[in-house]
């Protein structure tokens, strides 16, 4: 029979009940040691995330549903949800819809496409020749927007611009003005967009080619395969990952890395055919005052790039494979 006193030496008995309550304030005191220590570490992150994110966030879809000129002398007056019927009748904003997804699109040739190609080929020559075409296509990624903005606006300028000298050299006699033409604004907004950011996509995508084990290619090479099926049947399926990422990012950002150019060049002209989602917002927001129409707006094109990111996410899962 189990006796209920533990004794530990002479002279010294503790009960096993008290043995048992004193190991369950240990356990406990380590638990909410280990519980709290991440949070403690995380607390300066998340109050600046609520204070910088969430608090806006939540902010603005309050006020959109509200008429507020945004001067303190005033006071916001609700009106339910006549900001999102008067938003589907304002002009712009099937424009700035419409532009945003051509702007998505538009732009996947340069944040996908060609930064694939210049990562495979450049995986295939020496390392100083890679490091130099790497520098060469990142440089345009070090150059400010306004600064790029303005290169561009010279280049594509009607009167003496460099394109339009070149387009004169090559029989086209009347000069083209390229960003105040509708048929042309907009795609020159994404080539300079797409321009500027080819060279962040790839790096990511080197650095995800580099990080492929040899022993793929070098099995494949004993096998007979040459370097198309190495590309299509290795190096693509192991760059899935990448691509989901990298498409989603391009899709989700299309419209911001493109404002500063909308902005400077055109100003959503001529006749709305460069707005988008961005523009769109900052116009109604900085110019007008109108805190209830720019709110239900932002909380519009919110819940749509949501959207989009939650397909890409749960088609992404799909379609990656990784290599265990």
């Amino acid at each position: 029979m189990k006796s209920d006193v533990l004794t530990y030496g002479p002279g010294l008995a503790l009960p096993r009940s008290g043995r048992n309550r004193a190991a369950v304030k240990t356990k406990r005191g380590a638990l909410a040691r280990v519980c709290w220590q991440p949070y403690v570490y995380l607390l300066p992150a998340l109050v600046l995330m609520c204070v910088w994110i969430y608090y806006p966030l939540l902010r603005t879809f309050y006020l959109s549903f509200f008429n507020w000129n945004m001067l303190p002398t005033t006071t916001p007056q609700f009106c339910g949800l006549d900001n999102f019927a008067k938003l589907l009748r304002t002009p712009g904003f099937s424009n700035a819809v419409v532009n945003t997804l051509v702007m998505m699109v538009g732009l996947l040739p340069f944040s996908i496409v060609l930064p694939v190609l210049v990562s495979i080929f450049a995986k295939s020559i020496t390392k100083r020749a890679s490091a130099f075409y790497r520098g060469m296509i990142f440089v345009p990624m070090i150059l400010a927007p306004v600064a790029a903005a303005a290169v561009f606006r010279w280049i594509l300028h009607p009167a003496g611009g460099l394109l339009n000298q070149l387009l004169e050299r090559m029989g086209v006699e009347e000069s083209i003005s390229f960003l105040n033409d509708p048929r042309y604004a907009l795609g020159c907004i994404i080539f300079i967009t797409g321009w500027k950011m080819t060279g962040f996509f790839t790096l990511l995508f080197y650095s995800a080619v580099q990080n492929i084990d040899d022993g793929y290619y070098q099995a494949a090479a004993m096998d007979g395969a040459g370097f198309w099926q190495q590309t299509f049947r290795i190096t693509l399926p192991l760059l899935s990952p990448t691509l989901v990422f990298n498409t989603m990012l391009s899709i989700l950002f299309a419209s911001s890395w493109s404002f500063t150019y909308v902005d400077t060049l055109t100003q959503g002209g001529p006749l709305n055919s460069t707005i988008n989602a961005y523009y769109f917002m900052w116009d109604k927001g900085f110019r007008t005052s109108s805190s209830g129409l720019t709110s239900s707006s932002a909380v519009v094109f919110f819940l749509g790039f949501g959207l989009i990111a939650l397909v890409l996410s749960h088609v992404g899962q799909k379609l990656s494979y990784y290599d265990n």
